[in-house]
């Protein structure tokens, strides 16, 4: 007895993944009435001629699944005919498929699970993002029963098996994620991106009270549901979180906080930019231009960091000492893997 796979919900509720309810018919010839009445039925209610059946039946077929999907209603018919027939050789079984209604705007984060044919003919899992990450909590258990049927089709569990355990249904996982915040990423993102013929790009949004990620779009990306040819990233790369990136001016923020925090620094101090500023006997720090000229003046910290001031910030990293400001970077988690959860994250470098 297969499981329901669990869902992959945004924090509002709305499904990134979740389960079609479609399946494939499988027929074992050789424990289903021999009969064109019912193979007139069947063919009724799964839409399949009735002369492919028989066929099949005649050339000493043994067994037989098509893969064409059918949906709820038609498999309630099949199950009726089953009954109806007491055909033991009858079964519909998922065929896996799952329904991502946010489309490329959550590929690369949500990712896929696809059930293929093996080069053994043995259906073959492939699975990426979030949906390989937590696949054992969306799995569920498979249950098991053994018994047989009455003259009326109902089924009577056998008392004789030991094993008969229900099964269990997968667990649903609950992003942080807001769809409407990812999908206006996603759309300002692949224009971005486009616009600057850059190669690919990412956006994240975080809720900076609690460290919720809100958003986190790639572009390029794909299309879960249809995978098509013309798709820039069939492989759902995630630069968000495979890739490394420098922080550059991002980071003197930080080197402000270390500062400020050890007293060395104050938030109504001012310093004077002269656009450069030399370190030991070799390195020169130097302000970019802005309007033609590299010097910033006096700053306080909000206008150093506003205005970019190299200066300042060598000024406040100097001050701290190189010892504690690299212990500083590693207290930060920034050279250790995020733990999003995601597979293939990247080590920060330092």
């Amino acid at each position: 007895i297969a499981p329901v796979r669990g869902r992959i919900l945004a924090a509002d509720g709305q499904p990134l993944a979740q389960d079609l309810r479609s399946g494939q018919l499988t027929i074992d010839f050789a424990k289903v009435p021999r009969s064109r009445a019912f193979l007139t039925d069947l063919a009724a209610a799964s839409g399949i001629p009735a002369a492919e059946f028989e066929s099949l039946a005649e050339s000493g077929a043994k067994r037989k699944t098509w893969l064409a999907p059918l949906d709820g209603p038609t498999q309630e018919a099949i199950d009726a005919v089953r009954t109806a027939w007491r055909a033991d050789g009858v079964s519909v079984a998922s065929d896996g498929k799952r329904a991502y209604p946010f489309g490329p705007s959550t590929a690369c984060l949500v990712g896929l699970r696809r059930v293929l044919k093996g080069k053994d003919g043995k259906p073959e899992e492939v699975m990426t993002g979030l949906e390989a990450s937590f696949d054992t909590e969306l799995s569920g258990v498979p249950g098991r029963r053994e018994g047989m049927t009455d003259r009326t089709g109902a089924f009577l569990v056998s008392r004789l098996v030991g094993e008969q355990r229900p099964k269990v249904d997968g667990k649903d996982v609950v992003l942080t994620i807001d769809t409407s915040i990812q999908s206006v990423a996603y759309e300002a993102l692949s224009h971005a991106v486009d616009d600057y013929k850059g190669v690919n790009g990412a956006a994240i949004a975080i809720d900076p009270k609690t460290g919720d990620i809100l958003a986190m779009a790639s572009y390029p990306s794909f299309h879960p549901e249809a995978p098509n040819p013309k798709d820039r990233n069939p492989g759902g790369y995630n630069p968000a979180i495979m890739s490394a990136l420098e922080p550059g001016s991002t980071f003197k923020i930080l080197t402000l906080a270390k500062a400020l925090d050890e007293g060395k620094a104050s938030m109504s101090e001012i310093i004077g930019c002269g656009g450069q500023m030399a370190v030991g006997n070799r390195a020169i720090i130097r302000c970019d231009m802005h309007g033609g000229r590299r010097a910033h003046g006096p700053v306080d910290p909000v206008k150093a960091i506003a205005k970019s001031c190299n200066v300042s910030a060598a000024t406040w990293a100097k001050r701290v000492g190189r010892d504690e400001f690299f212990a500083f970077i590693d207290e930060t988690g920034l050279v250790q893997k995020p733990g999003t959860g995601l597979r293939g994250e990247a080590r920060g470098l330092l």
